[in-house]
């Protein structure tokens, strides 16, 4: 018989230093990719027990762990993922850094998409970052790829390296297997090497699931190196622990000296029972939590339409955010972050990070009750913000 997990109990971890929560106890934050629930039970006790030996000595990788990562892919997902394609890393970040100073020199482009991520700003500092923006239409609420501007920004020879999130941070957008088959081949064909960071390939919301940059045929995956992890799936972020993925045997090499340049290639005390636990034992654990995250979606997805008409949903089918369309606001997205959190004390994300100041991202990867009283937060803070803009206006035709 299969254990049910409870995702309804709310834990106050303001004070326990988690980045997320703070000390702030009049701000509700959902804004951070964290979830709010417990790990599950499985995991709990494998990390429990390996704190329990008292020694806490330098670790190694065993065999075992990426004997986890190839049956959950393939299993999970149908891709086939032979031990010697893995490499282990400690964290996606600093393992997105590390292989973009190897892979590229100062002056080199990088592509990236728009809206995307921020960190690759930060790791690129001396390298030329260049924008594929996604196609927004903001009558039918969707984000499309731009095939011929890709492969025009392809073909210069200064780009060496394209960066992709999949599934997208911050839309949540899926990508479809053309969309990917698409990407990899201009990649390919382009002597451009393809970095995926597919994170959060294990929260997807759809029928299909997510199509990994690693299910393109054999042909062309001579380009793909991926960087997969439970962290985001089974609330593991401070475990470090990320598995990067290279089928060519050259790049594999190359890949593999930037982890050992940047110290990255070794684990913490916790990282490989975490990782093991989760992709052995936590399928269950994973199932019903999709299940609660799709409920959740679906309450802020009536609440808007019942209770905030000028905010809409962009509904894309991945991770534990939601991308909000505030445009109606006819605002800055990060001055309406500041005015929330002032007002009524809700945090969320301003687009502004990730290039697109019309919209915030919303995390609801929490309890109901969380997520209810943060919609309420929102409801109350667009209430003020629309009085105040009336007041401000009548007060300048006053004047």
């Amino acid at each position: 018989m299969t254990e049910t997990y409870d995702f309804t109990q709310v834990v106050d971890l303001r004070g326990d230093n988690t980045r997320k929560w703070g000390d702030d106890a009049t701000v509700l934050p959902m804004d951070l990719a964290d979830m709010d629930f417990l790990v599950a039970p499985a995991i709990q006790k494998e990390l429990l027990a390996k704190v329990q030996t008292g020694f806490y000595s330098y670790q190694t990788v065993p065999d075992q762990y990426f004997a986890a990562v190839t049956n959950w892919f393939k299993q999970r997902h149908g891709v086939t993922i032979p031990a010697d394609w893995q490499i282990f890393a400690s964290g996606i970040r600093p393992t997105v850094n590390a292989i973009i100073r190897e892979l590229t020199q100062p002056g080199d482009k990088i592509i990236v998409q728009k809206p995307g991520y921020s960190m690759v700003a930060l790791a690129a500092t001396d390298r030329k970052l260049v924008q594929t923006d996604l196609v927004y239409d903001a009558e039918q609420l969707t984000y499309q790829l731009d095939d011929e501007r890709l492969a025009q920004q392809l073909a210069d020879p200064k780009v060496k390296l394209m960066i992709l999130c999949n599934p997208h941070n911050p839309t949540g957008k899926v990508w479809t297997k053309d969309e990917i088959t698409t990407i990899v081949q201009l990649c390919t064909e382009n002597d451009v090497v393809l970095l995926s960071d597919e994170a959060h390939g294990d929260l997807t919301f759809n029928d299909g699931g997510y199509f990994s940059a690693l299910a393109v045929p054999k042909a062309l995956r001579s380009s793909v190196v991926a960087v997969v992890s439970p962290s985001k799936a089974f609330n593991l972020a401070a475990l470090q622990a990320a598995t990067v993925i290279v089928p060519d045997d050259q790049l594999r090499a190359d890949v593999a000296l930037a982890l050992k340049n940047y110290a990255l290639s070794e684990p913490n005390l916790l990282a490989v029972a975490g990782t093991i636990a989760a992709y052995q034992a936590g399928a269950a654990w994973l199932d019903q939590l999709l299940v609660y995250l799709r409920a959740n979606r679906q309450e802020v997805a009536h609440f808007l339409d019942h209770n905030i008409p000028t905010i809409k949903w962009v509904p894309t089918a991945g991770t534990t955010m939601m991308w909000l369309d505030i445009s109606a606001l006819n605002t800055d997205a990060e001055a309406f972050r500041s005015f929330l959190i002032k007002e009524v004390g809700l945090k969320v994300t301003a687009g502004n990070t990730f290039g697109a100041n019309q919209f915030i991202r919303l995390a609801i990867g929490c309890p109901q009750a969380t997520l209810d009283e943060g919609l309420r937060r929102l409801q109350r803070g667009v209430v003020r913000f629309l009085q105040q803009r009336r007041t401000n206006k009548w007060a300048s035709l006053l004047s």
